[in-house]
């Protein structure tokens, strides 16, 4: 009896062991998830959907460059998130196609998002129960296989927070040794006013244990990668995407397209800081909104500064600001005048992908990389209004231009029949 017990004990053992090597050896293969928070509004509460098709590296979407083979990609995409029940038939056929948006390739890391596709949901009380406000929310249906016995699986199941729409919990993007990891959130500030051109400034704060405690200088780097998804209200142009108002700085001892500065009483100097901004896919500046299509673009930020701590700081934190310049799209004329001709434009708040940080101590480097099995606050999107014209005035801005252009053609007509060109 002693015995059976014992064989039984082990084989439980045994199971329990195996099943915890599978959750550890699994290894990401294709897959799809719907990432959706609350978002407060004055007119209610609604559901945003941020659909992402996840690639592994060695099998991506888009083989080549061309548009055939991108076109192809997005199909394929918005047919996986139809065919694993994120998409309804009309979703997939009327508005993935048209809407879904490629996301840059910022790394060479295994597993990649590789297309981005964003749908607000108006909600009711009963839609958004059990969705707790401010955390993001994951559906996720993956493949997987297992390391040892490549046995192929299904992983679909909900996941109540997670870092970011651009993340699988448990499929960490960075495969790199690390000392520590460090915290880190990002979020964006619209400047008032401006119009159609608006400044859109983002701050990202890192935090990481100071295990330094003498006060003389270190060397430090940075590098972060930002997403931001871009509706089709708005554009950023690729040719002069940053702002040039972080030039000048005490703390700098060149041009740099960023400001960083400390959290607490470590001190920084000597900043170098460079930023590349990437876009997949051509942006097209001229499209009014209605004809447009959404992107997502990235940020790269590349710094290196010297530091020097307090010994009473236990933690070393610090700020990365940085700016971009938002272009408003023409916007669809509006149907009625009840609201004075202003339409709601809204920019999703950035997305902190990746960062680490060096610290070069004598003899010996300390790296710290992000964690990304924190849960991240879902924050709201930035949403502002600006005018556009009345469909009920179509005609009249139609004969008022084209009577002004033909008045204006005679005059010039006439004009240039009084100068004598012959002598």
């Amino acid at each position: 009896m002693m015995l059976l017990m014992l064989r039984t004990a082990a084989l439980a053992a045994c199971i329990a062991c195996n099943a915890v090597s599978m959750e550890i050896d699994r290894a990401f293969a294709s897959g799809v998830a719907d990432t959706k928070h609350v978002v407060q509004k004055s007119s209610g509460k609604t559901i945003l959907h941020n659909y992402v098709c996840f690639q592994r590296a060695s099998h991506p979407y888009v083989m080549s460059g061309t548009t055939r083979d991108l076109d192809q990609a997005r199909n394929q995409c918005c047919f996986d998130l139809y065919k694993l029940g994120m998409l309804s038939i009309d979703q997939y056929t009327q508005y993935c196609l048209k809407r879904v948006a490629r996301i840059p390739t910022v790394s060479t890391y295994s597993i990649q998002p590789a297309f981005h596709l964003a749908i607000e949901e108006d909600a009711g009380a009963a839609a958004t129960d059990g969705i707790e406000s401010g955390k993001y929310h994951q559906k996720r249906d993956l493949t997987v296989y297992e390391d040892k016995e490549r046995e192929k699986l299904t992983d679909a199941r909900y996941i109540n927070g997670v870092f970011s729409p651009f993340h699988l919990k448990d499929f960490t993007p960075v495969r790199i040794r690390t000392t520590g990891i460090m915290k880190g959130h990002i979020k964006g500030d619209l400047e008032e006013g401006g119009g159609m051109h608006r400044s859109f400034r983002q701050t990202i704060e890192l935090a990481m244990p100071w295990i330094r405690r003498l006060s003389d200088r270190t060397y430090a780097t940075v590098n972060a990668t930002v997403f931001l998804p871009i509706s089709e209200s708005i554009f950023i142009d690729a040719d002069d995407a940053m702002l040039k108002d972080y030039l000048k700085g005490s703390n700098s001892n060149g041009s740099t397209l960023c400001q960083l500065r400390s959290q607490n009483s470590a001190s920084i100097s000597n900043v170098i800081c460079s930023i590349d901004f990437i876009n997949a896919e051509v942006i097209d500046i001229e499209q009014p909104s209605f004809a447009s299509r959404p992107y997502v673009v990235a940020f790269q930020i590349m710094a290196s500064f010297e530091l020097s701590g307090s010994n009473n700081d236990d933690e070393l934190r610090f700020v990365i600001e940085y700016g971009t310049r938002i272009h408003v799209r023409y916007q669809e004329p509006a149907q009625n005048s009840s609201n004075n001709e202003l339409v709601p434009v809204s920019i999703q708040q950035p997305v902190l992908y990746s960062a680490t940080a060096k610290l070069d101590i004598t003899a010996r480097s300390t790296l710290f990389s992000l964690n990304l099995n924190d849960v991240q606050p879902a924050a709201d999107p930035v949403v502002f209004t600006v005018a556009t014209g009345n469909h009920s005035d179509y005609w009249f801005v139609t004969i008022a231009t084209m009577g002004t252009a033909f008045v204006g053609g005679v005059l010039l007509i006439r004009r240039i029949d009084s100068i004598s060109t012959w002598r």
